[in-house]
């Protein structure tokens, strides 16, 4: 199947999933049972692994949609998706809600379709509407593909292997079948009942290109027309699939040959200038250490590395006490491209080393607030196949799309060139140790690079266990707490305690 063949079927399943409406999707619906959606699934194992549920369709959802550029009339194309599947548009658009469908008595798919016709500026009837929306889906679609599968601009980036590889015969048989259905009796019925006609053939998608008009309405496609074109398509592509080799593929590190090399000490694709110490973000002055500490530390400021009176400084003394991020941490990797060709980072593995969390020292703080780091990916450790997710939000923690970063991107540096990586970790219920590996692609094949903490493990930890219900400190040994005048107070940790 080639791209555009795909880009269609994702199309028209996304026609149904608005129609239907996304919290509706896995549902029975007046005599309709739950949306398939084959090939959105497909995606969501590449760009979301795991679950296949409404948020996690969500979150691919919001994934394309923040691909999206241009206009729709008035508001932006993004807005005009958020609308589409009733989508709250938080934090980039907060003036956009989605809708309660239970305050609606109307048909819920012709109610969100005119709410985004009237915010675009254009009246219902007038014929552009259902054009433009024809032409979002499609780049929306064109968005998905090219992400999960490294069409186009990615190609270069990510490599892939032909999409029919992913497919087995009885796949093909059965999505054959499905489509047939679909554009004959079975969506079209549930979504005539709404008013809005449905996309009925691939005639009426838009080019590859997006920007050329949508063609004349055409006659509803035979159930044995579109199976025969299909398994026409299907019989070339396998063809073609036996003179296609296999690439490395972003965001799962493996590759036909086997498993990746290390690079060569001698030759490495990347120069690694700095790596900052693992933290906490600056927003956040709790801190554990494995360490029972009959004192606390003498220093006042705690993010100064050496006091102005002199002696040690809070780093310094964290360190030398078994300090460790608490919940989630971060460190900036600044990268250097080390080769007289471009090089590319496709991915970033983690092997980790996790046990039960410290129960030493906690330390309590003071703050007046601070900064904000910017972290574009990070690891949820509590995940047993952590992948380098994007990051949507660094408050006093680090939180997950769900999405593989170098799903739909890679990092390219030139000869010479230099990046700052923020990369960061995090985890509610283990203590962790871990190491970093690039995957870097070069003209000579794709390589791992380690990366460490100046030859040991970064480290994280979740809270220890509460020993006793009501008191969430009670799992550890001794706790210090750091009020106003920035002294430091000795607290039971078995007594209720205020921030």
């Amino acid at each position: 199947m080639d791209r555009d063949d795909l880009v269609g079927r994702v199309t028209i399943e996304l026609d149904s999933l608005a129609r239907r409406v996304l919290t509706r999707a896995f549902v029975k619906l007046g005599g309709q049972g739950a949306l398939e959606l084959r090939e959105l699934r497909e995606i969501s194992s590449h760009l979301a692994p795991g679950g296949w549920d409404v948020a996690t369709l969500e979150r691919v959802l919001r994934f394309g949609i923040e691909q999206l550029d241009g206009r729709f009339e008035k508001i932006s194309a993004q807005e005009a998706a958020l609308l589409l599947f009733n989508l709250d548009g938080s934090p980039g658009f907060p003036e956009i809600s989605s809708v309660d469908l239970q305050l609606i008595d109307e048909k819920k798919y012709s109610y969100l379709f005119d709410r985004l016709a009237k915010s675009a500026g254009l009246f219902v009837s007038d014929n552009r509407v259902r054009d433009r929306v024809l032409r979002l889906r499609r780049s929306l679609a064109s968005a998905l593909v090219d992400s999960a599968y490294s069409f186009g601009r990615h190609a270069v980036s990510h490599g892939i292997s032909s999409v029919a590889t992913r497919t087995s015969r009885r796949e093909l048989d059965h999505g054959i079948s499905e489509m047939a259905n679909m554009l004959s009796t079975g969506d079209a019925h549930l979504d005539s009942e709404e008013g809005i006609p449905p996309v009925e053939s691939f005639s009426e998608l838009p080019s590859a290109g997006g920007g050329v008009a949508i063609k004349q309405r055409g006659r509803q496609v035979r159930p044995t027309t579109v199976a025969l074109v299909l398994l026409s398509a299907t019989v070339l592509t396998v063809g073609a699939t036996l003179f296609i080799s296999e690439l490395v593929e972003g965001g799962s590190g493996s590759s036909v040959g086997g498993d990746l090399k290390d690079a060569s000490a001698d030759a490495l694709p990347i120069k690694i200038q700095d790596i900052t110490t693992f933290r906490n973000s600056a927003r956040d002055h709790r801190f554990v250490l494995s360490d029972v500490v009959a004192e606390p530390p003498r220093v006042l400021a705690l993010r100064d590395e050496v006091p102005s009176s002199g002696g040690e400084g809070f780093h310094s003394w964290f360190d030398k006490h078994g300090g460790t991020a608490l919940e989630s941490g971060f460190t900036n990797i600044t990268v250097q491209g080390n080769s007289a060709k471009p090089v590319r980072i496709t991915d970033i593995k983690i092997a980790t080393e996790c046990s039960p969390p410290i129960s030493g020292t906690f330390l309590m703080g003071y703050t007046q607030g601070g900064g904000r780091e910017t972290i574009k990916i990070g690891f949820n450790l509590d995940n047993p196949n952590p992948i380098p997710e994007q990051m949507t939000l660094l408050n006093d923690g680090l939180q997950g799309s769900g999405v593989n970063y170098f799903a739909g991107q890679t990092i390219e540096l030139a000869s010479g060139e230099t990046e700052v990586l923020t990369v960061g970790a995090y985890t509610k219920r283990q203590h962790c140790k871990f190491k970093l590996k690039l995957v870097v692609a070069t003209e000579k094949g794709s390589f791992l690079q380690e990366i460490d903490s100046s030859g040991k493990k970064f480290e994280v930890t979740g809270m220890a266990t509460a020993k006793e219900n009501g008191l969430p400190y009670s799992g550890y040994q001794k706790i210090y707490r750091q009020g106003p005048t920035l002294s430091w107070e000795s607290v039971d940790p078995k007594t209720p305690i205020e921030r």
